[in-house]
């Protein structure tokens, strides 16, 4: 008798563990599809928009002395002390 109850109980954590394992599986096909949206708007950003933003500027002449530099208050990057030797 006490085999059979303990045997019951177990199918009874099993079948709740199956139905919480379905709802996480659930949950993370749910996330995994925002994930990828997400990957998919950053790669617009990073692809459409650049180039449009690239094109707009390529029509601007580069310029680039200490005076316009110091009013952008941007730090040197490593790599740029680099080309300029």
């Amino acid at each position: 008798m006490n085999i059979q109850k303990n045997a019951d109980d177990i199918s009874k954590i099993l079948g709740n563990v199956k139905l919480e394992f379905g709802r996480f599986g659930d949950m993370l096909a749910k996330a995994q599809k925002q994930l990828n949206t997400a990957s998919k708007t950053v790669d617009s950003l990073l692809n459409t928009r650049s180039r449009a933003i690239v094109r707009a500027l390529d029509t601007i002449e580069t310029y680039q002395d200490s005076a316009t530099q110091s009013l952008l208050d941007l730090p040197r990057l490593e790599n740029e002390d680099k080309h300029e030797d």
